[in-house]
């Protein structure tokens, strides 16, 4: 099974709504057999979501009560076929955690800028009919793989080096803010993952 592991600070707002947003966007469209996952690099281990992200998450239609913080550790690291960091500094993190994460390891507005870049392929308009289980092979590899080749690609004033503010402790705006971002971002990716998996059904 492929696993896609989001990564922030506490593991009680940024990463665990992107969990939530992403295995719901590829349970929606009746893709099985990639594991999401999300853990903290300063994590309250066994914490709960954070309130206002709860809230913004309901309003998403998602239900966060069962999340408990985890704390980012080197076996995560190594079960994970790509890493999504909310910032920079997480990403580092992970990499002194595992250097060789650094091969599989963005931001997720890095992903979400490397997987918009123009592929001499035609593109696939994915099939989001619930109703169809699938099954995936290597969708998250070949996932990774396009990000890793474009790393290069994008020039001029396009700006790999964001960061997803951290909205812990900040009122229900900001909560609100950096929920939509991670929603585009999360987006971006779970259409690519189900553009590949229609091109390897082919």
């Amino acid at each position: 099974m492929s696993s896609i592991l989001f990564v922030c600070t506490g593991n009680v707002c940024r990463s665990p709504l992107a969990e939530l947003l992403l295995r719901s966007r590829l349970d929606d469209a009746g893709l099985s057999g990639i594991r999401v996952a999300s853990a903290g690099t300063d994590a309250p281990v066994g914490a709960e979501m954070d309130p206002l992200t709860q809230e913004v998450a309901a309003d998403m239609g998602l239900d966060g009560s069962v999340h408990r913080a985890r704390m980012l550790d080197r076996a995560m690291l190594e079960d994970a076929d790509l890493v999504l960091t909310a910032a920079r500094l997480q990403r580092k993190s992970a990499v002194q955690l595992l250097p060789r994460a650094v091969r599989y390891s963005f931001t997720l507005l890095q992903a979400s800028q490397l997987l918009s870049v123009e592929s001499e392929e035609a593109p696939v308009t994915p099939d989001l009919n619930p109703g169809r289980r699938r099954t995936v092979a290597n969708q998250v590899t070949a996932v990774r793989d396009h990000m890793v080749r474009n790393r290069g690609a994008l020039t001029g004033g396009t700006d790999l080096t964001g960061d997803i503010d951290d909205p812990f402790g900040g009122d229900i705006s900001l909560h609100r803010r950096v929920a939509l971002e991670i929603a585009e971002s999360v987006d971006v990716l779970a259409v690519a993952l189900l553009e590949t998996e229609q091109v390897s059904e082919r």
